[in-house]
């Protein structure tokens, strides 16, 4: 699955919209020893949970035409808050320890979310990025699943 080798002390963060795998290589680049770093796990209610309100409806200036307003996707804000999060804490990490590397797994969605708010650190740092989804995978099968 994936060809670039994960060198000793190096991040993978496997992540979705609400939860998140923080691990370590403690092994070397041929043989992964992923460790956990940190844990995060959120509920997002579903937006019909959270909002109420119907969207807006606007009147046309000029003639008898009527627009609706978008309705805000008050989950998918959710989950783009907790992925922020989570690169927040990973920065700090990055720039304490000055990682050798850093793999980031993560279904498309969350992974374009993911890649605006890369930090410089976090980007220099990036050896690859891989789009699956293994948030509900034990670590030794991400282990597997990774050194491919």
């Amino acid at each position: 699955m994936l060809r670039t080798r994960v060198p000793h002390g190096a991040f993978v963060l496997v992540s979705d919209g609400a939860k998140a795998l923080l691990l370590c290589n403690r092994g070397d680049g041929a043989h992964l020893d992923l460790s956990v770093v940190d844990q995060r796990q959120e509920d997002h209610p579903r937006t019909s949970e959270q909002g109420t309100d119907r969207p807006g409806r606007t009147h046309s200036s000029v003639g008898p035409g009527r627009s609706g307003y978008e309705q805000t996707d008050w989950h998918r804000m959710d989950e783009d808050r907790f992925l922020q999060a989570v690169l927040s804490r990973l920065d700090g990490l990055v720039g304490e320890d000055g990682a050798p590397g850093l793999v980031v797994v993560a279904p498309a969605r969350a992974l374009g979310e993911l890649r605006k708010h890369y930090s410089t650190r976090l980007s220099r740092a990036l050896l690859a990025e891989v789009e699956k989804d293994l948030t509900n995978h034990p670590v030794s099968e991400i282990e597997r699943l990774i050194s491919g």
